[in-house]
């Protein structure tokens, strides 16, 4: 027989939304010993500060940031926006940017910056 069935305990399966494998295990093996250096040295994964703000506000005041948005100015093709987050006991801080998820972001970073302060 030209081709063997494989030995299913070989192998890994691997799933994501767009396909998924069956990948045999010394594959993976040669994979990760080719990168193992570089994954060791590689920086711990950066946290959006969007998502640190409200880490620290779950954990602080057990209630999520609140982002309001204050203005959508400028043309269709170039919108700015200005957005504000306000946390339990602080002020309104205040940003802007291109989309809501940028000036959401620039908000998040302002408010992180000054209870860092406090």
């Amino acid at each position: 027989m030209l081709f063997e069935k494989p030995d299913w305990g070989e192998y890994l399966y691997f799933c994501s939304k767009s396909m998924s494998l069956l990948v045999p295990y010394s594959v993976e093996k040669f994979i990760l010993d080719l990168w193992s250096e570089n994954i060791k040295d590689s920086v711990i994964t950066q946290i959006d500060a969007k998502t640190k703000l409200q880490e620290f506000s779950l954990k602080r005041f057990k209630k999520l940031p609140i982002y309001k948005l204050i203005s959508n100015t400028g043309p269709r093709h170039k919108p700015l926006f200005k957005v504000g987050v306000k946390l339990i006991d602080t002020k309104l801080f205040i940003a802007q940017g291109k989309s809501k998820k940028d000036a959401e972001q620039n908000a998040a970073i302002i408010c992180l910056q000054n209870i860092n302060k406090l």
